[in-house]
């Protein structure tokens, strides 16, 4: 990955330079936003496709996966909106 941007506590963006199927140049962002309650509520996008054909369900599912893992580890049901 490369850094095209980064805002400590606030923006990354990253651009994908590997050749495996489907990721070089696409963008990964991550927006971070803390709201009234002081939780920090982090904004995702995987984007650049060109279409919805090929690897894109593949990696969309994966990174599906990878929210829900996120939720088991810090002790939550995934799915289940949870505040602070």
């Amino acid at each position: 990955m490369h850094i095209d941007q980064l805002e400590p506590g606030k923006l990354v963006v990253w651009t994908a330079q590997h050749d495996m199927p489907g990721w070089k140049g696409k963008k990964i962002r991550f927006d971070l936003n803390v709201n009234e309650n002081g939780v920090t509520i982090v904004n995702f996008n995987h984007s650049g496709w060109e279409s919805m054909e090929g690897p894109y369900a593949m990696i969309n599912t994966t990174w599906g996966s990878l929210m829900y893992i996120k939720q088991y580890v810090e002790g939550k049901k995934p799915g289940v909106w949870h505040q602070g």
